[in-house]
């Protein structure tokens, strides 16, 4: 190769939105090779546009790399790159990260307390053997002998039976057992996502793989739902879940989250489990490069300011700063659309 390339310092786990982020790297040169400093550069991949930046010599073969403003909060890639004096080019492997300030954890339940989760309402019609209980789970062929929290042993489970008592004796059986969120206020987070672990069997009994359980969403209290996920998936093991709230409901004040395990038809095996609940929201600070004269939306307005500046040199529509507004900085304006 032209060159060979090596982080020195830690690669990013996010980058500034507004730019500025930095990582140092070394570029050592190949055998029978001699590089042409000035072609060594970072490229930023963030919505489809690609923006090359230079590498800062820092001394030997140590060089700086800045990253230039990126949409939040999507996710974004980077190389780089060096061709020697003859042209022969070298690009090191793509590497990821996100723009973002930060990741908060707005909620965060483990069950080992109930948190105002409910078990069972009005209207299910399953037994109440296995109806859904905050529990140290009872292993069988069907439910787990473990919760998934790293501490703690307790999370919710479709009836919970006895040590050495049959599989089928605290199963779901004859209708739908829901498990209730109590009311979460997401209004003020700018991109919540609901991330939790899941336990589901129906491959056993009667009728298997015959029935699923419904995880719904609501952004009124629970007056409407919408399906976020009919979890069907007979891993029997814990199943990481996640799901964007805007890809579904406006995120409100008055969230709530059900999962509803049902045994429907011909009986069946159906067992079901619910641990670590959490959402979590990333954080793209005070400022949108792309929302251009500030007032929060990135929309028609700030279109306007930027074919107003287009070519120019210098201005707020210069979003990724590299002294030119162009087609590039239409592309991350219009990736970071929200008006």
């Amino acid at each position: 190769p032209v060159a060979t390339f090596a982080l020195t310092s830690t690669a990013p786990a996010m980058v500034n939105p507004a730019g500025g982020t930095t990582v140092d790297l070394t570029m050592s040169v190949g055998a029978g090779h001699t590089l042409n400093p000035a072609t060594a550069k970072m490229k930023v991949t963030s919505v489809g546009s690609t923006v090359s930046t230079p590498l800062a010599p820092l001394g030997g073969i140590a060089y700086r790399a800045t990253f230039p403003a990126t949409v939040c909060p999507e996710p974004v890639t980077y190389t780089f790159e060096v061709a020697d004096t003859l042209g022969e080019l070298s690009t090191d492997v793509a590497r990821s990260t996100l723009s973002a300030v930060g990741v908060e954890t707005a909620v965060d339940h483990n069950f080992e307390v109930a948190n105002g989760w409910t078990g069972g309402v009005a209207g299910d019609t399953a037994t109440a053997a296995g109806a859904w209980v905050r529990a140290d789970p009872v292993g069988t062929t069907a439910q787990p002998e473990d919760d998934h929290s790293m501490t703690g042993a307790v999370c919710w489970v479709t009836g919970n039976g006895t040590v050495g008592g049959a599989a089928g004796s605290a199963d779901v059986d004859g209708g739908s057992t829901t498990l209730l969120s109590p009311n979460f206020d997401l209004s003020s987070l700018s991109d919540p996502t609901i991330e939790c672990w899941v336990w589901y069997s129906n491959n056993l009994g009667g009728a298997p793989n015959a029935d699923s359980m419904p995880i719904e969403i609501s952004n009124n209290g629970g007056s409407t739902w919408v399906l976020l996920e009919d979890f069907a998936a007979n891993n029997s093991v814990w199943t990481a879940r996640s799901y964007l709230v805007s890809d579904f409901v406006a995120p409100s004040a008055s969230m709530r989250v059900r999962f509803v395990a049902r045994d429907l038809g011909t009986g069946s095996l159906v067992e079901a489990g619910v641990d670590d609940f959490k959402v979590t929201n990333i954080d793209c600070g005070a400022t949108n490069p792309a929302d251009l004269n500030g007032d929060g939306l990135v929309n028609a307005t700030d279109l306007a300011t930027l074919l107003g500046q287009w070519g120019a040199t210098s201005g707020v529509a210069d979003i990724n700063g590299d002294s030119i507004v162009d087609a590039i900085d239409l592309a991350l304006l219009m990736g970071a659309w929200n008006g």
